[in-house]
């Protein structure tokens, strides 16, 4: 397992050097800034992380956590957003950093300075850390390799630690070596199953779930802890029997009342405003291609009269068999749908992998339970409203949606799985 942490301000704390500079106690930092000019703020921002680093401190805590992480035999690595020279060109802040660090006896950990922001979020990627811990928030939510582990007080939604012994203590109450990352927001150890939230909306409808059906659950530092469950069986193909454990879990799972919509939900009466709105915080050059895509598509959309509990994030990764039941998780958006948003989203999503054959009987075994949801002008529409959700997400992470496009600009629906809407 790989381990990050971030440098100023997470393991060397320069309170006590803001204080003395400052002569202020309270939010020494920050008054320090708005009394100064531009330039005189990075000539003491230089000083502080330059010239004064040999006065701050790291907690002995964390010298505990290193040793107990590198016992444990994994990487454990500093990471730090630090230019070699102070923007006002007076010290070597790479240099004196390391100093500091020999003299406090962790030059025994690999220390990494990256020049910018973005080169620490990149080397962050590009080295598959399981485990981040940063102050900032910015670099937690901007990687996509490791779970997050905020340095600080509180957060809405990201698992939050006020102090390194916090750390030390979530790490050691479980045999790290039996980590296993199951995804970008979720590990799971020898006895527990670990999941945090990209919003606390996610997390309030996951909670949901697990209230309603019985699920015993704890919020541990903003993580859902649930119990682990073994011997569960992966999705490589469907037959007819696996197709109709699955339709019926759906069709069980139909029953839970609520009074909020699921997340992007065909049932919302601004389902379009709210679609354009999504695609307009696109980045990339695919932007103004969607939204004119979306502007020239006729939504011919029917209200449901019944929308009912559903999980519209359905995908192969997300079903489980054990001893003949099929398990669903990742509640985190469900809410009242349309059940066949769930199964065109199933049909689309990146993680489909199923072949063809496993596809159409999903599909077919889908229709016979939901029969009285198959109204042609709502398939059509969440075809369309389906594809052009998941190319402006493809596009946000950077993948190459040429190749759907020019599937997409076939045919009279604006989708690249036209062969699996003409089984509507």
């Amino acid at each position: 397992m790989k381990i990050g942490i971030d440098l100023d301000n997470t393991i060397i704390n320069y309170s006590k050097i803001w204080e003395e500079v400052a002569e202020t106690d309270h939010n020494p930092k920050e008054k320090l800034k708005a009394s100064l000019s531009n330039n005189e703020w990075i000539k003491i921002q230089g000083f502080v992380y330059g010239k004064k680093i040999h006065k701050a401190s790291v907690s002995e805590d964390w010298h505990t956590l290193f040793k107990f992480l590198q016992s444990q035999g994994h990487h454990v690595e500093i990471i730090s957003h630090k230019s070699i020279k102070s923007l006002c060109g007076t010290y070597n802040l790479q240099n004196e950093a390391l100093i500091f660090l020999k003299n406090q006896k962790l030059d025994n950990v690999k220390t990494t300075f990256l020049e910018t922001h973005e080169e620490k979020i990149n080397y962050i990627n590009q080295q598959k850390f399981s485990f981040f811990a940063d102050d900032l928030e910015s670099v937690l939510t901007s990687q996509e390799s490791a779970i997050p582990l905020f340095y600080g007080s509180s957060h809405q939604f990201l698992p939050y630690f006020n102090n390194a012994s916090e750390i030390f203590n979530f790490f050691k109450e479980f045999q790290t070596k039996e980590v296993t990352k199951s995804s970008r927001t979720s590990f799971i150890t020898d006895k527990y199953f670990f999941k945090y939230h990209l919003s606390k909306a996610r997390q309030e409808r996951d909670i949901f779930f697990c209230k309603q059906t019985n699920i015993k659950f704890k919020i541990h530092h903003n993580f859902v802890k649930t119990a682990r469950i073994d011997n569960l069986k992966e999705i490589s193909f469907l037959d007819k029997t696996k197709a109709s454990l699955i339709c019926k879990k759906i069709k069980d799972n139909t029953k839970i009342k609520c009074d909020f919509l699921a997340a992007d939900s065909l049932v919302n009466p601004n389902l379009i405003d709210d679609l354009i709105e999504k695609v307009s915080t696109n980045p990339t050059s695919y932007r103004e291609y969607l939204l004119a895509v979306i502007h020239k598509l006729d939504f011919q959309y029917t209200m449901i009269k019944n929308p009912v509990y559903t999980n519209p994030d359905l995908h192969p990764e997300n079903i489980k068999f054990k001893n003949d039941q099929a398990i669903i998780f990742d509640h985190e958006s469900a809410g009242l749908d349309d059940p066949m948003r769930a199964l065109i989203n199933f049909i689309h999503h990146p993680k489909n992998e199923l072949d063809t054959h496993s596809n159409v009987i999903f599909i077919n075994e889908f229709k016979n339970e939901f029969n009285e949801y198959l109204h042609k002008q709502n398939i059509e529409t969440c075809f369309n409203y389906t594809s052009i959700l998941w190319l402006d997400i493809l596009s946000k992470n950077r993948k190459d949606i040429d190749p759907y496009i020019e599937e997409c600009r076939k045919g009279l629906i604006f989708s690249w799985k036209k062969d699996l809407y003409e089984q509507f």
